[in-house]
Protein backbone atom coordinates (compact mmCIF):
# COMPACT_ATOMS: atom_id res chain seq x y z
CA UNK A 1 0.00 0.00 0.00
CA UNK A 2 2.88 2.49 0.96
CA UNK A 3 4.17 1.40 -2.28
CA UNK A 4 1.00 2.49 -4.09
CA UNK A 5 1.29 6.01 -2.55
CA UNK A 6 4.73 6.67 -3.00
CA UNK A 7 4.14 6.40 -6.84
CA UNK A 8 0.67 8.42 -6.63
CA UNK A 9 3.11 11.33 -4.55
CA UNK A 10 5.36 11.43 -7.27
CA UNK A 11 2.68 11.42 -10.38
CA UNK A 12 0.91 14.52 -9.11
CA UNK A 13 4.30 15.88 -8.42
CA UNK A 14 4.99 15.37 -12.10
CA UNK A 15 2.07 17.11 -13.54
CA UNK A 16 2.77 20.03 -11.09
CA UNK A 17 5.63 20.31 -13.01
CA UNK A 18 4.24 19.88 -16.60
CA UNK A 19 1.37 22.82 -15.84
CA UNK A 20 4.64 25.03 -14.30
CA UNK A 21 6.07 24.69 -17.84
CA UNK A 22 3.03 25.14 -19.84
CA UNK A 23 2.68 28.58 -18.10
CA UNK A 24 5.98 30.03 -18.24
CA UNK A 25 5.81 29.21 -22.03
CA UNK A 26 2.15 31.27 -22.21
CA UNK A 27 3.65 34.50 -20.80
CA UNK A 28 6.62 34.12 -22.68
CA UNK A 29 4.39 34.26 -26.00
CA UNK A 30 2.05 36.87 -24.84
CA UNK A 31 3.22 40.63 -24.82
CA UNK A 32 2.98 43.15 -21.78
CA UNK A 33 -0.39 45.43 -21.52
CA UNK A 34 2.19 48.39 -22.10
CA UNK A 35 3.49 46.86 -25.02
CA UNK A 36 -0.25 45.90 -26.38
CA UNK A 37 -0.80 49.85 -26.00
CA UNK A 38 2.42 50.89 -27.65
CA UNK A 39 1.42 53.96 -30.15
CA UNK A 40 2.97 53.32 -33.87
CA UNK A 41 3.97 56.72 -35.56
CA UNK A 42 4.96 54.53 -38.89
CA UNK A 43 1.41 52.64 -39.49
CA UNK A 44 -0.16 55.48 -38.89
CA UNK A 45 1.83 57.78 -41.05
CA UNK A 46 1.61 54.66 -44.07
CA UNK A 47 -2.37 54.62 -43.91
CA UNK A 48 -2.71 58.00 -44.20
CA UNK A 49 -0.67 58.82 -47.38
CA UNK A 50 -2.99 55.62 -48.90
CA UNK A 51 -5.41 57.58 -48.34
CA UNK A 52 -4.12 60.76 -49.61
CA UNK A 53 -3.37 58.42 -53.14
CA UNK A 54 -6.91 57.33 -52.85
CA UNK A 55 -8.13 60.82 -52.75
CA UNK A 56 -5.88 61.62 -55.27
CA UNK A 57 -7.40 59.29 -57.85
CA UNK A 58 -10.76 59.33 -57.25
CA UNK A 59 -10.15 63.29 -57.77
CA UNK A 60 -8.40 62.71 -61.45
CA UNK A 61 -11.19 60.14 -62.23
CA UNK A 62 -14.25 62.73 -61.30
CA UNK A 63 -12.18 65.22 -63.62
CA UNK A 64 -11.70 62.90 -66.55
CA UNK A 65 -15.01 61.53 -66.66
CA UNK A 66 -17.09 65.01 -65.53
CA UNK A 67 -19.15 65.40 -68.49
CA UNK A 68 -19.53 61.83 -69.47
CA UNK A 69 -21.43 61.50 -65.74
CA UNK A 70 -23.46 64.95 -66.72
CA UNK A 71 -24.71 63.42 -69.89
CA UNK A 72 -25.21 59.79 -68.36
CA UNK A 73 -27.12 61.84 -65.67
CA UNK A 74 -28.96 64.03 -68.65
CA UNK A 75 -30.11 61.10 -70.28
CA UNK A 76 -32.17 59.64 -66.92
CA UNK A 77 -34.36 62.43 -66.69
CA UNK A 78 -37.78 62.54 -67.87
CA UNK A 79 -37.98 63.69 -71.54
CA UNK A 80 -42.29 64.73 -71.75
CA UNK A 81 -44.71 67.31 -69.95
CA UNK A 82 -48.01 67.08 -70.17
CA UNK A 83 -49.69 70.52 -70.73
CA UNK A 84 -53.51 70.87 -70.05
CA UNK A 85 -54.83 73.46 -72.22
CA UNK A 86 -58.67 74.31 -71.82
CA UNK A 87 -60.91 75.92 -74.44
CA UNK A 88 -64.46 76.81 -73.27
CA UNK A 89 -66.17 74.05 -71.27
CA UNK A 90 -63.76 71.41 -72.75
CA UNK A 91 -60.18 70.26 -71.27
CA UNK A 92 -57.59 68.28 -73.12
CA UNK A 93 -54.02 66.96 -72.51
CA UNK A 94 -51.32 67.85 -74.71
CA UNK A 95 -48.21 66.00 -74.67
CA UNK A 96 -45.07 68.07 -75.32
CA UNK A 97 -41.63 66.93 -75.67
CA UNK A 98 -39.12 68.62 -73.49
CA UNK A 99 -35.45 67.78 -74.49
CA UNK A 100 -33.40 66.71 -71.38
CA UNK A 101 -31.48 68.96 -69.76
CA UNK A 102 -27.62 68.95 -70.97
CA UNK A 103 -24.83 70.74 -70.49
CA UNK A 104 -24.79 71.75 -74.58
CA UNK A 105 -27.91 71.34 -76.92
CA UNK A 106 -28.53 68.02 -77.94
CA UNK A 107 -25.93 66.42 -80.08
CA UNK A 108 -28.08 65.14 -82.85
CA UNK A 109 -28.91 68.85 -84.29
CA UNK A 110 -31.54 70.85 -84.01
CA UNK A 111 -34.61 70.01 -84.56
CA UNK A 112 -35.92 72.11 -87.30
CA UNK A 113 -38.36 71.41 -90.47
CA UNK A 114 -37.71 73.29 -93.09
CA UNK A 115 -41.16 73.21 -94.52
CA UNK A 116 -42.34 75.01 -90.74
CA UNK A 117 -40.01 78.15 -90.71
CA UNK A 118 -37.66 79.27 -93.38
CA UNK A 119 -34.31 81.71 -93.06
CA UNK A 120 -34.80 84.64 -94.61
CA UNK A 121 -31.33 85.11 -94.70
CA UNK A 122 -28.10 83.94 -97.03
CA UNK A 123 -25.41 82.39 -93.92
CA UNK A 124 -22.21 83.70 -96.33
CA UNK A 125 -23.22 87.80 -97.10
CA UNK A 126 -21.62 88.66 -93.25
CA UNK A 127 -18.61 90.60 -94.40
CA UNK A 128 -15.13 90.09 -92.83
CA UNK A 129 -14.62 92.48 -89.68
CA UNK A 130 -12.83 95.11 -89.20
CA UNK A 131 -13.42 96.80 -92.12
CA UNK A 132 -11.03 99.66 -93.61
CA UNK A 133 -11.90 103.06 -92.29
CA UNK A 134 -14.59 101.50 -89.73
CA UNK A 135 -12.12 101.72 -86.60
CA UNK A 136 -9.62 103.88 -85.35
CA UNK A 137 -6.73 102.08 -83.36
CA UNK A 138 -6.55 103.26 -79.50
CA UNK A 139 -4.46 101.68 -76.47
CA UNK A 140 -7.54 99.71 -75.72
CA UNK A 141 -7.67 98.28 -79.39
CA UNK A 142 -9.70 98.52 -82.23
CA UNK A 143 -12.72 100.80 -81.67
CA UNK A 144 -15.72 101.43 -84.17
CA UNK A 145 -16.38 104.72 -85.76
CA UNK A 146 -18.02 106.21 -88.84
CA UNK A 147 -16.12 105.88 -92.19
CA UNK A 148 -15.76 109.34 -93.06
CA UNK A 149 -15.61 109.19 -96.73
CA UNK A 150 -19.28 107.65 -97.29
CA UNK A 151 -21.09 108.23 -93.84
CA UNK A 152 -21.07 103.99 -93.12
CA UNK A 153 -21.67 103.13 -90.10
CA UNK A 154 -20.83 99.86 -88.12
CA UNK A 155 -24.56 99.04 -87.88
CA UNK A 156 -24.93 98.83 -91.27
CA UNK A 157 -21.99 97.24 -92.18
CA UNK A 158 -21.90 94.53 -89.75
CA UNK A 159 -25.50 93.86 -89.75
CA UNK A 160 -26.85 90.87 -91.35
CA UNK A 161 -29.86 91.58 -94.21
CA UNK A 162 -32.85 90.22 -94.20
CA UNK A 163 -35.37 89.61 -96.90
CA UNK A 164 -38.17 88.44 -94.61
CA UNK A 165 -41.54 87.92 -96.59
CA UNK A 166 -43.61 90.91 -96.26
CA UNK A 167 -47.25 88.72 -95.48
CA UNK A 168 -45.82 86.60 -92.24
CA UNK A 169 -44.78 87.80 -88.98
CA UNK A 170 -41.28 88.58 -88.14
CA UNK A 171 -39.74 87.12 -85.02
CA UNK A 172 -36.53 87.79 -83.83
CA UNK A 173 -34.71 85.48 -81.30
CA UNK A 174 -31.75 86.74 -79.15
CA UNK A 175 -29.83 84.41 -76.73
CA UNK A 176 -28.28 86.49 -74.31
CA UNK A 177 -24.80 86.02 -72.38
CA UNK A 178 -23.28 84.02 -74.90
CA UNK A 179 -19.55 82.57 -74.85
CA UNK A 180 -18.81 82.27 -71.46
CA UNK A 181 -18.42 78.57 -72.49
CA UNK A 182 -16.32 77.94 -75.55
CA UNK A 183 -17.85 74.64 -76.33
CA UNK A 184 -21.64 75.43 -75.63
CA UNK A 185 -20.80 78.76 -77.64
CA UNK A 186 -19.22 76.89 -80.73
CA UNK A 187 -22.71 74.28 -80.19
CA UNK A 188 -24.74 76.93 -81.02
CA UNK A 189 -22.42 78.42 -83.48
CA UNK A 190 -22.90 74.89 -85.45
CA UNK A 191 -26.80 73.86 -84.90
CA UNK A 192 -28.53 76.74 -84.53
CA UNK A 193 -30.22 78.62 -87.66
CA UNK A 194 -27.79 81.20 -88.83
CA UNK A 195 -30.87 84.31 -88.77
CA UNK A 196 -30.51 83.46 -84.12
CA UNK A 197 -29.06 86.49 -82.96
CA UNK A 198 -26.16 85.88 -80.49
CA UNK A 199 -25.64 88.54 -77.81
CA UNK A 200 -22.13 87.71 -76.39
CA UNK A 201 -21.00 88.40 -72.78
CA UNK A 202 -18.36 91.07 -72.67
CA UNK A 203 -16.50 88.81 -70.40
CA UNK A 204 -15.82 85.99 -72.64
CA UNK A 205 -12.48 84.83 -73.00
CA UNK A 206 -11.09 84.67 -76.44
CA UNK A 207 -14.46 86.87 -77.18
CA UNK A 208 -13.40 87.96 -80.99
CA UNK A 209 -12.55 84.87 -82.04
CA UNK A 210 -16.36 83.75 -80.78
CA UNK A 211 -17.35 86.48 -82.55
CA UNK A 212 -15.28 85.40 -85.70
CA UNK A 213 -16.88 82.26 -85.52
CA UNK A 214 -20.66 83.28 -85.15
CA UNK A 215 -20.60 85.38 -88.02
CA UNK A 216 -18.48 83.10 -90.33
CA UNK A 217 -20.97 80.88 -89.45
CA UNK A 218 -24.43 84.10 -90.67
CA UNK A 219 -24.89 84.95 -87.18
CA UNK A 220 -25.32 88.75 -86.24
CA UNK A 221 -23.47 89.37 -83.45
CA UNK A 222 -24.27 91.68 -80.31
CA UNK A 223 -22.57 92.65 -77.27
CA UNK A 224 -23.93 92.69 -74.08
CA UNK A 225 -23.53 96.32 -71.91
CA UNK A 226 -23.10 96.06 -68.42
CA UNK A 227 -25.18 99.00 -66.74
CA UNK A 228 -26.06 99.09 -63.15
CA UNK A 229 -28.06 97.16 -62.05
CA UNK A 230 -31.74 97.68 -59.18
CA UNK A 231 -29.37 95.63 -56.31
CA UNK A 232 -26.26 97.28 -57.39
CA UNK A 233 -23.74 96.39 -55.20
CA UNK A 234 -25.62 93.49 -54.30
CA UNK A 235 -26.23 92.59 -58.15
CA UNK A 236 -22.80 93.76 -60.01
CA UNK A 237 -22.95 92.86 -63.82
CA UNK A 238 -18.85 93.10 -63.70
CA UNK A 239 -15.96 95.42 -63.84
CA UNK A 240 -16.81 96.63 -67.00
CA UNK A 241 -20.30 98.11 -65.31
CA UNK A 242 -21.28 101.67 -65.99
CA UNK A 243 -22.37 103.29 -63.08
CA UNK A 244 -24.64 106.49 -62.10
CA UNK A 245 -22.65 108.14 -59.40
CA UNK A 246 -19.02 107.58 -61.13
CA UNK A 247 -17.06 110.59 -62.99
CA UNK A 248 -17.53 110.43 -66.66
CA UNK A 249 -13.80 109.47 -67.06
CA UNK A 250 -14.02 106.19 -64.87
CA UNK A 251 -17.26 105.60 -67.03
CA UNK A 252 -15.73 106.18 -70.19
CA UNK A 253 -12.55 103.99 -69.56
CA UNK A 254 -14.50 101.10 -69.01
CA UNK A 255 -16.95 101.74 -72.30
CA UNK A 256 -14.10 102.12 -74.48
CA UNK A 257 -12.78 98.88 -73.61
CA UNK A 258 -16.32 97.24 -73.80
CA UNK A 259 -15.94 98.79 -77.57
CA UNK A 260 -12.23 97.63 -78.38
CA UNK A 261 -13.03 93.98 -77.13
CA UNK A 262 -14.18 92.53 -80.73
CA UNK A 263 -15.04 93.06 -84.12
CA UNK A 264 -18.01 92.94 -86.23
CA UNK A 265 -20.56 93.73 -83.75
CA UNK A 266 -23.55 95.88 -84.69
CA UNK A 267 -24.80 97.50 -81.11
CA UNK A 268 -25.42 96.73 -77.63
CA UNK A 269 -27.68 94.40 -75.32
CA UNK A 270 -27.89 96.18 -71.74
CA UNK A 271 -29.05 93.23 -68.47
CA UNK A 272 -32.56 93.70 -68.15
CA UNK A 273 -32.39 95.11 -64.45
CA UNK A 274 -30.11 97.88 -65.53
CA UNK A 275 -31.54 101.66 -63.73
CA UNK A 276 -30.52 103.44 -66.95
CA UNK A 277 -33.92 106.07 -68.08
CA UNK A 278 -33.75 108.87 -70.21
CA UNK A 279 -33.13 111.27 -67.42
CA UNK A 280 -30.24 109.27 -66.66
CA UNK A 281 -28.53 109.65 -70.40
CA UNK A 282 -28.96 113.40 -69.81
CA UNK A 283 -26.85 113.32 -67.07
CA UNK A 284 -24.27 110.38 -67.81
CA UNK A 285 -23.39 111.52 -71.16
CA UNK A 286 -21.16 108.30 -71.58
CA UNK A 287 -23.41 106.65 -73.41
CA UNK A 288 -23.82 108.59 -76.18
CA UNK A 289 -20.45 107.64 -77.08
CA UNK A 290 -22.16 104.61 -78.49
CA UNK A 291 -24.31 105.91 -80.89
CA UNK A 292 -21.58 108.90 -82.40
CA UNK A 293 -19.65 105.52 -83.68
CA UNK A 294 -22.37 104.68 -85.43
CA UNK A 295 -23.85 101.59 -83.25
CA UNK A 296 -27.31 100.91 -81.68
CA UNK A 297 -28.87 100.21 -78.41
CA UNK A 298 -31.49 97.86 -78.17
CA UNK A 299 -32.98 97.38 -74.79
CA UNK A 300 -33.61 94.01 -72.81
CA UNK A 301 -35.86 95.69 -70.23
CA UNK A 302 -39.86 96.53 -70.97
CA UNK A 303 -39.84 99.78 -69.96
CA UNK A 304 -42.47 103.02 -71.51
CA UNK A 305 -39.25 105.28 -70.40
CA UNK A 306 -36.26 103.97 -72.61
CA UNK A 307 -33.21 105.29 -72.83
CA UNK A 308 -32.15 104.07 -75.99
CA UNK A 309 -34.99 105.83 -77.46
CA UNK A 310 -33.69 108.90 -76.16
CA UNK A 311 -30.08 108.39 -77.52
CA UNK A 312 -31.72 107.26 -80.72
CA UNK A 313 -33.80 110.73 -81.14
CA UNK A 314 -30.75 112.72 -80.18
CA UNK A 315 -28.16 111.19 -82.74
CA UNK A 316 -30.80 110.71 -85.54
CA UNK A 317 -30.76 106.90 -85.12
CA UNK A 318 -32.37 103.88 -84.50
CA UNK A 319 -33.42 101.79 -81.76
CA UNK A 320 -35.56 99.20 -80.37
CA UNK A 321 -36.58 97.03 -77.02
CA UNK A 322 -37.70 93.38 -76.40
CA UNK A 323 -41.03 92.36 -76.28
CA UNK A 324 -41.04 88.94 -74.35
CA UNK A 325 -38.42 86.96 -72.26
CA UNK A 326 -39.11 83.36 -72.70
CA UNK A 327 -37.47 82.01 -69.94
CA UNK A 328 -38.22 84.00 -66.76
CA UNK A 329 -39.92 81.09 -65.34
CA UNK A 330 -37.76 77.99 -66.19
CA UNK A 331 -40.37 75.39 -65.54
CA UNK A 332 -41.96 73.56 -68.78
CA UNK A 333 -45.22 75.03 -67.86
CA UNK A 334 -44.28 78.60 -67.50
CA UNK A 335 -42.18 77.93 -70.87
CA UNK A 336 -45.29 76.49 -73.08
CA UNK A 337 -47.70 79.10 -71.49
CA UNK A 338 -44.22 82.00 -73.13
CA UNK A 339 -44.28 80.32 -76.51
CA UNK A 340 -48.08 80.85 -76.41
CA UNK A 341 -48.01 84.62 -75.81
CA UNK A 342 -45.10 84.46 -78.63
CA UNK A 343 -47.92 83.24 -81.04
CA UNK A 344 -50.32 85.83 -79.51
CA UNK A 345 -48.38 88.59 -79.62
CA UNK A 346 -47.23 88.25 -83.22
CA UNK A 347 -50.12 87.48 -84.65
CA UNK A 348 -51.24 90.97 -82.95
CA UNK A 349 -48.54 93.27 -84.22
CA UNK A 350 -46.70 91.14 -87.22
CA UNK A 351 -43.26 91.64 -85.24
CA UNK A 352 -41.57 90.96 -82.24
CA UNK A 353 -38.29 90.23 -80.48
CA UNK A 354 -38.12 87.31 -77.84
CA UNK A 355 -35.22 87.57 -75.92
CA UNK A 356 -33.78 83.96 -73.62
CA UNK A 357 -30.81 83.38 -71.43
CA UNK A 358 -28.33 80.79 -72.71
CA UNK A 359 -29.97 77.97 -70.43
CA UNK A 360 -30.14 74.31 -72.14
CA UNK A 361 -34.18 74.55 -71.34
CA UNK A 362 -34.48 77.87 -73.10
CA UNK A 363 -32.94 76.81 -76.02
CA UNK A 364 -34.78 73.66 -76.18
CA UNK A 365 -38.18 75.51 -75.83
CA UNK A 366 -37.27 78.10 -78.45
CA UNK A 367 -36.45 75.04 -80.66
CA UNK A 368 -39.71 73.48 -80.12
CA UNK A 369 -41.36 76.63 -81.16
CA UNK A 370 -39.61 76.99 -84.46
CA UNK A 371 -40.36 73.41 -85.39
CA UNK A 372 -44.19 73.38 -84.37
CA UNK A 373 -46.60 74.01 -87.06
CA UNK A 374 -47.70 77.57 -85.62
CA UNK A 375 -43.68 78.90 -87.09
CA UNK A 376 -45.28 78.44 -90.49
CA UNK A 377 -46.64 81.70 -90.34
CA UNK A 378 -43.48 83.12 -89.26
CA UNK A 379 -40.29 84.62 -90.42
CA UNK A 380 -36.88 84.06 -88.63
CA UNK A 381 -35.20 87.42 -88.89
CA UNK A 382 -32.27 88.96 -87.42
CA UNK A 383 -32.51 91.08 -84.38
CA UNK A 384 -31.01 94.34 -86.76
CA UNK A 385 -34.20 93.97 -88.54
CA UNK A 386 -36.45 94.93 -86.12
CA UNK A 387 -34.99 97.84 -84.64
CA UNK A 388 -36.75 101.40 -86.10
CA UNK A 389 -35.94 105.38 -85.71
CA UNK A 390 -37.58 107.27 -82.46
CA UNK A 391 -40.59 109.50 -82.79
Amino acid sequence: MAGFQDHLNKEIKRRKLTDADDDDKKSLNTPLLSEQKRFSFKSFLLIILVGVALLTLVVFWAFINGDTTKQNLAKSLSSKTVLIEKSGNSTSLKIIEVSPVVAIPPTNGVSIKPETIKNNTDSNNLVSAPIPGLYESTDDGLIPIIRQKDGLTPFDAYKKPSSALSDKIKVSFVINDVGLSKTNTYNLIKKLPDSVTLAFSPYAQGLNELVGAARSAGHEVWLNLPLESKDYPLKDPGPFTLLKNVSEEQNKERLMKLLASASGYVGFIPNKDHVYDSKTVKTSPTLNEIYTRGLVIFDSKQVSDNFAKELASKYDSTFGKVDIWLDNDLTPVALNRQIRQIIEIGNMRKQIVVMLNNYPASINAMNKFLSSSAASDFDLTPLSSQVKYAE
